[in-house]
């Protein structure tokens, strides 16, 4: 069954409109990969329950079945799942659920700067509580 948000379009969590945030990273996940990887809406459907719309449940949502997902769809490419939730473009890093880890790769492997590619990547447990992580998702506010 295709991705349904419409099904989720009367659903808000503190002003994010959850049919349009599934929309979103379905569309980024469609150009990634392909349209057979696209999130399914039932995820999301206990934020439509009386009551579910929450930003502690959008928060579980995320935390315990859409980024495992992403990580086994992107082979945890961290960077591939940063961009479909938007965290390189966001207006503060303490919004974005994936970071970089401080340190510098240069100091470690003096002299081989363009041949090393750092692929350590961080989850933010902190942007998991904030609101506007999942707003700019959409796009900087």
């Amino acid at each position: 069954m295709a991705p349904q948000p419409e099904l989720l379009d009367h659903v808000d969590v503190n002003g994010v409109g959850i049919g349009a945030l599934l929309r979103v990273i379905n569309q980024r996940i469609e150009i990634l990969l392909d349209r057979e990887h696209c999130i399914g809406h039932a995820y999301f459907m206990p934020l439509a329950a009386k009551g579910g719309n929450t930003l502690s449940a959008l928060a579980g949502v995320f935390r315990n079945q859409l980024l495992p997902l992403l990580q086994e769809y992107f082979f945890d490419d961290w960077e591939r799942i940063g961009w479909v939730l938007n965290d390189p473009n966001k207006s503060a890093t303490q919004f974005q659920f994936i970071r970089k880890p401080p340190g510098d790769a240069a100091k470690l492997f003096p002299g081989q700067t363009e041949r090393i590619q750092d692929r350590r990547w961080t989850l933010n447990p902190d942007a998991f509580g904030l609101i506007e992580s999942y707003r700019q998702i959409f796009g900087k506010q």
